[in-house]
């Protein structure tokens, strides 16, 4: 008689870089498909970037990648991550979903929020709508990468009267805002930076308009 086939399991280590990964992604107002994405399109290319979120693979040896994980020019994780996980990308995005799935909603803000005060929001929490005026905004910097790759940045910062909260600015967002301008920020991120919570704008999704 032919036995039954078991369910391929899943490498314990494999699943706890995964979380790591998610953790990561609730801390820096990042979605966790696009640390993902970025992990895969690093491997090939050398480094990929969203918005302030920034990968670089550093180095490949004996069946590892290393990676730098930055935001805003500063380094937010180093990884080694076994180069099979990031081979067989279906598979891994299907575990991915599960451990995104069963992360703690302590470590998450579920909810979507239109129109809150800055002063009520968390970390991890997805923005649909909000409106503030621009408080301050630092001098437009030029970071460039290892590979050569340039990008503008401004730091600005932006209240509704209950609260100021930080929003990084890319490129031609760098330019289009200025301080006492009335903005709009739709399908925003909250995260934290240096202990401090900062209104991310996704790239493929989020959208920044003066009012």
């Amino acid at each position: 008689m032919v036995g039954r086939v078991r369910p391929h399991r899943v490498a314990r280590s494999y699943v706890r870089s995964l979380e790591y990964l998610v953790a990561i992604s609730w801390k820096y107002g990042i979605e966790p498909e696009d640390i993902l994405d970025c992990l895969f399109e690093a491997r090939e290319k050398g480094e990929s970037v969203r918005g302030d979120f920034k990968v670089e693979c550093r180095n490949r040896a004996d069946g590892y990648v290393y990676f730098l994980l930055t935001s805003c020019g500063e380094m937010v994780a180093q990884l080694r991550l076994k180069e099979s996980l990031l081979v067989d990308q279906s598979r891994t995005r299907s575990i991915f979903e599960r451990v995104v799935k069963s992360s703690s909603p302590k470590n998450r803000a579920k909810e979507t929020v239109i129109n809150p005060k800055i002063s009520d929001l968390k970390v991890g929490a997805r923005v649909a709508e909000l409106k503030a005026r621009v408080v301050s905004k630092q001098p437009t910097k030029r970071v460039q990468s290892r590979w050569g790759n340039s990008f503008f940045f401004s730091l600005a910062a932006i209240s509704d009267g209950t609260a100021v909260i930080n929003l990084p600015l890319w490129n031609a967002q760098t330019s289009l805002v200025s301080i006492g301008d009335m903005v709009q920020i739709r399908n925003g991120r909250v995260g934290s930076f240096r202990g401090e919570r900062q209104l991310n704008i996704p790239k493929k999704m989020g959208k920044l308009s003066v009012l």
